[in-house]
């Protein structure tokens, strides 16, 4: 009875550890962590150049850059790795479960591209073409607020930032639809 007993306890907190792991991860928005470790998958749209005779370049997949406090989007974390998507399409593998934080989910939140880099006072950069979560905007101090690794803000002039989920937002609302196939 004894046996029966603590059999029936351990796959207890078995089932409710496994269930409480899988609940847990929600696809959405995530922040890259400066503690992440990444593999691409596949190269996105922006990784491909061209040589002078017009022949795509592919690009070496171990080289292409992701940096803390950028943004990406999970569609599944298994085995304690998270599969994300840039902005861009480029597929990214993340290891371990601290590598990425959920990105506050709120009106007016959205994917900003910076159109320059911007210097900050402790060394770091919020750098040129990296994809960036905003979660304010002053209007009348024409700023953006957005939110990197660590849930750190930083306040940025809106001029060096493009408001990527607001721009298309406005670019599908007079698109023209089909019926799928």
């Amino acid at each position: 009875m004894k046996k029966m007993f603590l059999l029936l306890a351990v796959l207890i907190v078995l089932q409710f550890n496994v269930s409480a792991q899988t609940g847990a991860f929600s696809p959405g928005w995530y922040i890259i962590q400066t503690s992440a470790t990444y593999s691409v998958i596949m190269p996105g749209y922006t990784d491909f150049t061209s040589d002078d005779k017009g022949n795509v370049v592919i690009p070496d997949i171990s080289e292409l850059p992701m940096a803390a406090g950028e943004v990406v989007l999970a569609f599944d974390f298994n085995k304690d790795k998270y599969f994300c998507f840039d902005p861009m399409g480029r597929m990214v593998v993340f290891n371990g479960a601290a590598s990425l934080t959920k990105a506050p989910d709120a009106p007016g939140c959205g994917v900003g591209l910076m159109n320059e880099t911007i210097e900050l006072i402790g060394g770091e950069e919020l750098g040129e073409g990296s994809y960036y979560w905003i979660i304010g905007q002053d209007i009348a101090k024409s700023t953006v607020t957005i939110m990197g690794q660590g849930g750190q803000k930083f306040e940025i002039p809106q001029a060096k930032i493009s408001l990527l989920t607001a721009a298309l937002r406005k670019l599908m609302k007079n698109e023209a639809y089909k019926p799928v196939n």
